[in-house]
């Protein structure tokens, strides 16, 4: 008899597959990244359609394949792309998100990772009316630095200590007033840490 793991997940892709099944690239909290068929869910009247869409918040039940996962279950948390209504800030997460599907190393466990983006996703949500293009800026380089750290890429000890403040408008704000040579070179260390991960 097959094991059930169960475990939130945010689905990052959504592929469709066959005449009505689904593939799908979730990063989830007790196994990172793992890619999963869902059967039937592109017929009309499937239970999972709807909580499957790209960008989901889920809590998903998984029995792990040879060398697939299949999904036997699942339960809808929210999606923000369809809860914030503020474009640039969700774009912003989008990327941070295509950021973590390339970093992330299959099938082991992100506690650290998956809830740092989780609580992120919902500040976003809870303040999406208070960003505008400087905080979104700051938001990016506050999620992309963080994510980056956690995974072990990230190695700016100035900007570290920004890692110990909880996330908050007042957080982002300073980081936006910051000198713009100092956001460049923050962004240059980023850019640096991806470049030399070879990923």
């Amino acid at each position: 008899m097959h094991h059930i793991h169960r475990t939130k997940a945010i689905v990052l892709k959504n592929i469709s597959t066959r005449e009505v099944d689904s593939q799908l690239i979730l990063f989830t909290k007790e196994f990172g990244k793992v890619i999963a068929i869902a059967q039937g869910t592109r017929k009309l009247n499937s239970k999972m359609r709807q909580s499957l869409q790209d960008f989901s918040l889920i809590n998903v039940a998984l029995i792990s394949g040879r060398s697939i996962w299949r999904i036997v279950n699942v339960s809808f948390s929210n999606n923000f792309f369809n809860d914030i209504k503020n474009n640039n800030l969700k774009q912003v997460i989008i990327k941070v998100l295509s950021l973590i599907e390339r970093f992330v190393v299959d099938e082991r466990e992100e506690h650290e990772l998956f809830d740092f983006l989780e609580n992120a996703i919902n500040f976003a949500f809870d303040n999406q009316e208070n960003f505008d293009k400087n905080l979104n800026s700051a938001f990016e380089i506050f999620l992309t630095a963080k994510a980056l750290d956690i995974l072990g890429y990230f190695s700016d000890k100035d900007f570290s200590e920004y890692f110990k403040i909880d996330l908050s408008i007042e957080l982002l704000k300073k980081i936006s007033n910051q000198s713009e040579i100092y956001q460049k070179n923050i962004i240059k260390e980023i850019n640096r840490s991806i470049r030399d991960s070879h990923l």
